[in-house]
């Protein structure tokens, strides 16, 4: 009996061949079948990784202005402080999941980021006030450049909600990757 080999479809299917033969058809599909498996390229995630970036550090800032406030406070707003340092600790965390394909994640980011980028350049907001309070006793010189730190921190929040926008068709796109990735390998388990 000839030596055989076994071939791969993109669609999924394997045969068995006899190795002389260059071109098996597949039975399913009836496309060519190759005699290594077919690994797919990701996608670029390239919007994605800034998105997610620019995100989880605003998150880690954000986090890091409630630890300071819940420090000051350790009172009454306790349940506040909880609740806040659970807000952003999900921001942060958030980004992460986004990078493994979570439209989800992507989407409390860029939600996180619109809500920061109108806070912080809201002027009736009582932002300024936690802030003040919150760094008051660690950085008295910060105090006067409030106003700049807030005008930053909203541009820099808008654009991140924006980069969080343009990234939505690339996550997509690497969770039907990792999605098919996965079907492939489910395939190609013995049964």
């Amino acid at each position: 009996m000839a030596p055989t080999q076994l071939r791969y479809c993109a669609c999924g299917a394997t045969r068995e061949a006899p190795a002389q033969l260059r071109v098996v058809g597949c039975v399913r599909c009836g496309r060519a079948l190759m005699s290594t498996p077919e690994v797919p390229v990701p996608p670029s995630i390239s919007i994605a990784v800034v998105a997610a970036l620019a995100s989880q550090l605003l998150g880690t800032v954000a986090f890091c202005l409630v630890v300071a406030w819940a420090w000051n406070v350790m009172g009454d707003a306790r349940i506040a402080a909880g609740a806040l340092l659970a807000l952003v600790a999900f921001w942060m965390f958030g980004g992460g999941s986004a990078l493994r394909g979570s439209l989800t994640g992507l989407a409390c980011c860029a939600l996180l980021d619109i809500g920061l980028a109108l806070l912080a350049l809201s002027t009736a907001s009582g932002a300024r006030g936690f802030v003040l309070g919150s760094i008051a006793w660690g950085a008295p010189a910060i105090a006067p450049h409030v106003d700049t730190i807030f005008t930053v921190a909203g541009g820099a929040a808008a654009i991140a909600a924006l980069a969080c926008v343009a990234a939505f068709p690339q996550v997509r796109r690497m969770g039907a990757w990792q999605d098919a990735q996965l079907a492939r390998l489910a395939q190609q388990l013995p049964a």
